[in-house]
């Protein structure tokens, strides 16, 4: 499911595809906080409900001896006075051949979460975006497949990566990004 998102710094259209335009420990305190308005971090027990996700490998970067962007998104931040956890990232699947691999996998996920006729889906994994999230909506739809435009080779498998296929990278690392198995207090199993 994708229950909501954080992305751009859409003032005007001319904007989009542009990034957020702040600072790593700005836009660490915006996803922290979206995650304490929604009851997923938790002040008293000082732990947080959302798992670590893949990012970008590019983040993992260090350079000139300077830490990477990801360690900047690890150090603790204080909001209102209390000292949270800094959001840690896992690397996302950047091998040969992950990104036709993952964008077939969001093609099987969204057709499955189309209703056939009768009504009833068959029990396969689906991929569910909820109303809050309008830039995937806005975006993943209309991204055209890499036709080789520019005279590089086509890649139809794949999809346009000069287009707005921020989120679109985003929904494929988190499809090839398999944590295990998920266990709730007082259960058994996954």
């Amino acid at each position: 499911f994708r229950c909501g998102e954080i992305y751009g710094n859409l003032r005007s259209s001319s904007d989009q595809n542009t990034g957020r335009r702040q600072l790593i420990p700005d836009i660490k305190k915006e996803i922290i906080q979206y995650e304490i308005d929604r009851g997923w971090r938790d002040e008293n027990a000082g732990k947080s409900q959302v798992r670590r996700g893949p990012a970008d490998t590019s983040i993992f970067a260090e350079e000139d001896g300077r830490p990477s962007v990801a360690s900047d998104f690890e150090s603790p931040c204080v909001i209102n006075g209390h000292r949270w956890r800094g959001i840690i990232w896992e690397r996302a699947d950047k091998r040969p051949g992950s990104r036709e691999q993952g964008w077939e996998q969001a093609r099987k996920r969204l057709k499955a979460t189309k209703r056939p006729p009768g009504g009833i889906r068959e029990e396969k994994a689906l991929f569910i975006v909820g109303p809050r999230c309008p830039h995937w909506i806005r975006t993943v739809p209309m991204l055209p497949r890499d036709d080789g435009g520019g005279g590089r080779v086509a890649h139809f498998d794949d999809v346009d990566t000069d287009s707005e296929d921020h989120i679109g990278d985003e929904m494929r690392y988190m499809l090839r990004y398999d944590p295990g198995p998920v266990t709730f207090p007082g259960r058994r199993g996954a």
